[in-house]
């Protein structure tokens, strides 16, 4: 799992340095993965192991945190006010769930209640992270090509093929892990498991990908304005699933 979380790091530093959401100074003068890996040591060293227990995730939830500190703070120094709006709306959902499990309470017994099992399907869950894995890579490939290419009409249709395929991508990615989970563990890990990746992921759902659901996915596009914001939010969420998903 760590080699995944270190590979989206480096996409969400490749996708944020090619976005023309960013204020161009940062291209030059920040440099998110060492400021940030350096705030959230969990995507820089192997050492880290996820954690089982309430002192394991104690010392977790200071590093997740911080890089969500960190990410915050970025955001606000080298994106425009319009995209700061829209990129905090939809990741909303990710600092709400960092919130409640990082508290004591019932949320976090539950979380902890199921690690232990969740952590031994590993090898199955990373089935599901491998294939999304490869999305991601041609998401970063996508970002650069498009700079190259002066019709105007051709980067649309290719922009919407792309938001469709991303969006159908991601929702599998969910599916694919909800019954990981459940074939090992059971229905109470399952749902809770669900509901754990619904609410991470809702508000990027609901922004970008509620029109790709079942067949929806193979229809043709209408595309988005924000997608630039939206690539920067599906890399930042998948990084945390990456995390927060025992491993």
């Amino acid at each position: 799992m760590y080699k995944q979380m270190l590979f989206c790091c480096f996409i969400i530093l490749a996708t944020l340095s090619n976005t023309d959401a960013l204020k161009g100074h940062c291209n030059k003068e920040e440099d998110l993965l060492q400021r940030c890996s350096m705030a959230l040591p969990v995507l820089s060293s192997p050492e880290i192991s996820f954690a089982l227990t309430r002192e394991e995730l104690d010392k977790s939830c200071i590093e997740l945190r911080a890089g969500i500190k960190c990410i915050d703070n970025y955001t606000e120094v080298c994106m425009e006010k319009q995209e700061q709006v829209v990129f905090r709306r939809i990741y909303a959902g990710i600092t709400d769930v960092v919130q409640e499990l990082c508290a004591r309470g019932t949320y976090q017994d539950e979380y902890l209640k199921h690690a232990d099992c969740v952590k031994t399907v590993r090898s199955e869950y990373e089935v599901c992270s491998r294939k999304y894995e490869t999305t991601l890579t041609t998401l970063s490939d996508h970002q650069r090509s498009d700079h190259y290419q002066t019709d105007q009409q051709d980067v649309a249709a290719s922009h919407e093929d792309y938001l469709r395929k991303v969006c159908c991508s991601f929702q599998e990615y969910l599916t694919c892990s909800e019954r990981t989970v459940l074939r090992t563990c059971g229905r109470e890990a399952a749902n809770f498991t669900s509901d754990f990746l619904t609410r991470m992921s809702s508000n990027i759902i609901k922004n970008f990908c509620l029109e790709y659901r079942g067949h929806e996915c193979w229809a043709p596009s209408r595309g988005n304005n924000n997608q630039n914001t939206f690539l920067a939010s599906m890399v930042l969420l998948v990084t945390l699933l990456f995390y927060l998903v025992p491993a």
